[in-house]
């Protein structure tokens, strides 16, 4: 099972698709346990998704590696190893656990400043210690990947792949990255759940790029498929992809992923590939 299970949705009011709000504590509980069952074996969260961590470490995650994503140092310059070990032995704690499988940046650029070495020092001593198996990155843009690749050793790699933004195929990286033999964990396969809305529920502000949204709801509809099976489809067409992070709102819905995700049977996709970072990337839709 390459699912992973993403938690952004248990600590916050989180996608453009999430109707529902946050998941309660209940829910969260039986998600894990069918995830479990299911042989999910991966859950991924972050120090800033709200109290994802907290509702998780009441959870039984024993069997699981868990992966968090620690934010930026700044106001700690003057002590980026205390605060990236303080950061992580705070994860750990709220999770319930001993060792964490990884730890990832969620803002990797810091690796490209002025302090940078220090903090990639400060990663890997959490290696040494043993907090975490695995340190890497979670990014938006192959660009930025590409500089810190060439510049630091790291195990994981966490970025967006979907039918929409294949920046990361498009470039060739992705094989770079398994030269390296770097993990690599594919998110926003759904782009945020925008790809799971029906053609008539997408928000107005990105009608400009409704030539691309009419043609995969064409080719759903002529495949007789739905949306999320054809995301799941063209993620599971990629083989380097070890990890696919995706989110769950119920049991139900993550019992229709687990149930997608073993059908590999479409090979052929629509070419809907899109290079304008105001549609790839969620962070710029609140300024269209």
């Amino acid at each position: 099972m390459n699912l992973a299970i993403g938690t952004a949705q248990f600590g916050l009011d989180y996608g453009i698709s999430n109707f529902s709000g946050k998941v309660k504590l209940d829910e969260v509980k039986k998600i894990i346990q069918f995830a479990q069952i299911s042989g999910i074996d991966t859950i991924d969260t972050a120090r800033d998704y709200g109290d994802s961590e907290e509702s998780i470490g009441k959870c039984d995650i024993s069997s699981f590696k868990v992966v968090t994503k620690i934010g930026s140092f700044e106001g700690h310059e003057d002590k980026i190893s205390n605060w990236t070990e303080q950061e992580v032995k705070s994860s750990i704690k709220k999770l319930g656990l001993k060792t964490l499988y990884g730890v990832l940046l969620h803002r990797p650029l810091e690796l490209l400043s002025e302090n940078g070495d220090e903090l990639y020092k400060s990663i890997l001593n959490l290696k040494r210690d043993k907090l975490v198996k695995k340190i890497g990155v979670s990014v938006y843009s192959t660009h930025d990947l590409m500089k810190i690749v060439d510049r630091f050793d790291i195990d994981i790699v966490q970025l967006p792949v979907n039918i929409i933004n294949q920046e990361i195929l498009k470039t060739g990286f992705l094989k770079v990255l398994k030269g390296k033999n770097i993990e690599i964990h594919a998110r926003s396969c759904f782009l945020q759940g925008l790809l799971l809305m029906k053609y008539d529920e997408i928000p107005l502000k990105f009608k400009k790029w409704s030539n691309i949204f009419m043609d995969w709801h064409n080719w759903l509809k002529k495949n007789n498929i739905n949306a999320i099976q054809g995301c799941l489809s063209f993620i599971n067409s990629i083989d380097d992809i070890d990890k696919v992070v995706v989110g769950t709102q119920n049991v139900a819905q993550l019992q229709q992923l687990v149930n997608y995700s073993k059908n590999r049977d479409i090979k052929s996709f629509p070419d809907l590939c899109c290079n304008d970072a105001n549609l790839i990337d969620p962070s710029n839709w609140s300024s269209l």
